[in-house]
């Protein structure tokens, strides 16, 4: 059920929307508030050179973008197809396929967006090599959506694959992100940055991997000093980590985050890795199969309840220098060793005053 202000907003903005407005996706092709486009159907090959859009929105509101029967390519990974900056109220919707740009939609400064219905596949890719993983949105690996200070997003039933990320959110808030299918993509499902009081739910982000590279830091679901998130019933298998979850130098910062209802079994590395992070709590998800089920590396005030920790190559549960963590109600079968805790060798102590 959508609350009361999504209600609003949408109401709102189609109240406000002038008639139909039919075009063509041709390059640096400026839209205007309060328009509901449609883009002419066909397939279409429109390369973005000057990588500022070729659908650009600056400064505007109350846009409807729609892209039934469309299939746009861009050239050589570059460029963006709709690029916006300071909007609000915008809609994007129905696109049968937009590939081959850096990313699909670049979306910096804005608020109330909604994405649906769309395929953004086969955009910016790499098979081989290491992430970096502790970068801001300038460095930005390309995909589906890139989203940069956006507030209030709804991105629901679309298909991102088969580039390195579906969707990335650096310095956002308040994103509803579900019922998406970002798999076999070959960076991250999901990569969240300073992004806090957002939803995931219902997207399947299973088989992240770079098939070249072992490792390479990807994960189904990236989560970097983001707090106060809820994560519930994702698929996140077969993946380089089903969840990594850092906080490094801001651990001072606590996380709060829910991780509900998720399968992430299958993983060469770890099933759900938490290094430095404070007052996660992890109930009911599945975690199988794995190097480890659960490595949480100096994190504390963690709760660790009613998982299933079956069938992992080394310990089912591994926390180096954690403290303070409850682990109550698992079922841990079949791992070499049940819990591991430890001191770390060769490491020095770290200090949490």
């Amino acid at each position: 059920m959508k609350n009361p202000l999504t209600i609003l907003i949408l109401l709102l903005l189609y109240s406000g929307l002038s008639a139909q407005t039919y075009i063509d996706p041709i390059d640096d092709t400026d839209l205007q508030s309060n328009t509901h486009y449609v883009i002419n159907p066909g397939v279409y090959s429109v390369a973005d050179p000057g990588n500022d859009g070729i659908l650009r929105i600056d400064g505007k509101e109350n846009i409807i973008i729609d892209g039934s029967n469309v299939e746009v390519a861009g050239e050589s990974f570059s460029g963006y197809f709709i690029k916006i900056h300071n909007c609000s109220n915008i809609e994007i919707m129905n696109f049968e396929l937009l590939e081959n740009y850096y990313y699909a939609v670049h979306i910096m400064n804005s608020e109330n967006i909604r994405i649906h219905d769309c395929n953004f596949n086969y955009n910016k890719v790499d098979y081989e090599g290491w992430i970096q993983i502790w970068t801001d949105y300038d460095e930005a690996l390309g995909g589906g959506v890139m989203m940069y200070r956006v507030d209030s997003a709804e991105i629901h039933d679309n298909n991102m694959r088969w580039q390195n990320d579906g969707v990335a959110l650096y310095h956002c808030n308040y994103a509803e992100i579900w019922n998406n299918d970002f798999s076999w993509n070959t960076s991250f499902g999901i990569r969240m940055y300073f992004t806090d009081s957002c939803h995931m739910h219902y997207n399947n982000c299973s088989h992240v991997n770079r098939p070249y590279t072992n490792p390479s830091d990807c994960a189904a679901l990236l989560v970097l000093v983001s707090n106060e998130n809820l994560v519930e019933h994702n698929d996140l298998t077969h993946s380089g980590d089903g969840v990594f979850l850092g906080q490094y130098e801001y651990s001072d910062i606590p996380n709060n985050n829910v991780f509900r209802h998720n399968d992430c079994s299958y993983s060469p590395h770890n099933a759900i890795e938490a290094t430095f992070a404070d007052g996660n709590t992890f109930f009911d998800n599945k975690c199988n199969y794995s190097h480890y089920g659960f490595w949480l590396g100096y994190s504390f005030n963690s709760l660790v309840l009613n998982n299933e920790i079956i069938g992992n190559q080394y310990s089912g549960i591994a926390i180096d220098r954690g403290f303070q963590n409850t682990i109550s109600y698992n079922q841990i079968v079949s791992n070499p060793t049940g819990i591991e805790l430890w001191e770390g060798d060769g490491i020095p102590p770290v200090s949490y005053t």
